[in-house]
């Protein structure tokens, strides 16, 4: 799912029906809206992908700031900005998240969407593989078992279509080392993406500008539908994003958990039944090895709650 952030603190007190019901609501919607991503980028295919990347940077951070302080969250910022160390940790981590959505859009646009539902599919046993790296986590045999199924099916994929499929392990890839930045930075989801979009907003602006210098046309009232397809560019990313704050501090992480596949499974469906890009044998052998994980990580993960 293109652009999940990480889970922020969940609630002290049991939240009541009608809060969790919200939370559902949101939660559900930020998940349909990622799924459908694809079908807005294609809208701007005519755009180069780096531009496109501009915009949203540009246009989330005009969202972005707005809403941190209407949320009262600006005393978060301020203490942030304290913190050398949690600005250089936001600066890296801001730029691993621009790499991972300009990946994205570029595989969008090249006729490579089954492979980025692929890299968000991989991307939860991934985070298990830095867990067990990186911060010694002992994993359980289900686990173990799962990631296995995971690599047979890349390894499928690699065997069977003659190539790496770079963009899917580029997305799972970039998207985990984002995760484990903004785990250890004490910063929680809204703020953090503020900073971060804040941090890059001089090259995002920059680029928007020497695109314009260039000859692509914006806000010259030439092309007004496109224009207003780059400023969305910003809402299409912020909105699913304060939905899914305001959804994991609602619901049980595990129903986080559950619902997470529906985003990559929708750009999967798009990207044959839409976009009819090929899915053959390779394909479902690939898909099926992966799923197969993601079943047995998922059933582990309930049998355990």
């Amino acid at each position: 799912m293109p652009d999940i952030l990480p889970l922020e603190r969940e609630t002290e007190k049991e939240p009541s029906r009608l809060t969790r019901n919200s939370g559902l609501i949101a939660l559900l919607a930020a998940m349909f809206a990622w799924g459908l991503l694809p079908l807005y980028w294609n809208l701007l295919a005519s755009e180069p992908p780096i531009i496109i990347l501009c915009h949203r940077m540009f246009w989330s951070f005009v969202i972005l700031l707005p809403a941190t302080f209407l949320l009262g969250r600006k005393q978060e910022v301020w203490n942030a900005l304290r913190s050398r160390k949690t600005i250089g940790i936001l600066l890296l981590s801001g730029s691993l998240l621009a790499c991972n959505w300009l990946l994205f859009i570029w595989g969008v646009l090249n006729g490579m969407v089954l492979e980025t539902s692929l890299g968000y599919y991989i991307n939860p046993l991934l985070n298990v593989c830095a867990g067990i790296v990186l911060f010694k986590d002992t994993p359980r045999r289900a686990q173990w078992v799962a990631i296995g199924l995971a690599v047979s099916g890349v390894a499928c994929q690699i065997l069977m279509l003659g190539y790496i499929p770079w963009v899917a392990l580029g997305l799972a890839g970039s998207f985990t080392v984002y995760g484990l930045l903004r785990k250890i930075v004490t910063v929680e989801s809204l703020p953090g993406m503020t900073l971060e979009t804040a941090l890059l907003m001089l090259p995002a602006a920059s680029g928007i500008l020497w695109s314009i210098m260039e000859g692509h046309s914006f806000l010259s009232g030439e092309a007004p539908i496109k224009d207003l397809l780059l400023i969305g560019a910003g809402p299409v990313t912020t909105f699913p994003l304060l939905w899914f704050a305001h959804a994991v501090r609602r619901v049980s992480l595990v129903t986080v958990g559950l619902l997470q596949y529906i985003a990559p499974t929708l750009t999967l469906l798009i990207g044959v039944f839409v976009l009819h890009e090929p899915f053959g044998l390779a394909h479902g052998v690939s898909f099926g090895f992966i799923w197969a994980g993601l079943a047995l990580y998922t059933a582990d993960a309930l049998r355990r709650h």
